[in-house]
């Protein structure tokens, strides 16, 4: 399960830091910040997300959650 997410993170990365370098037609920059840059954007994204799925699990799911299951 983790060497997909791995695998589809590093996609994702991969793709973002091509489009940022795509952007840069001036010249400035390097391959190096697009991808920290693309890296940083991605986990955002990513933690915004998750964030948002957790509160609407919270929010639709709060009264079907058993804690004896647990």
């Amino acid at each position: 399960m983790f060497a997909n997410y791995e695998e589809e993170l590093h996609k994702l990365i991969t793709k973002r830091a091509h489009e940022l370098s795509q952007q840069r037609q001036n010249g400035n920059g390097d391959e190096f910040s697009d991808w920290l840059r693309a890296e940083q954007e991605i986990l955002q994204e990513l933690d915004c997300r998750s964030d948002e799925l957790f509160k609407e699990n919270e929010i639709m799911g709060a009264d079907r959650i058993d804690p004896y299951v647990y």
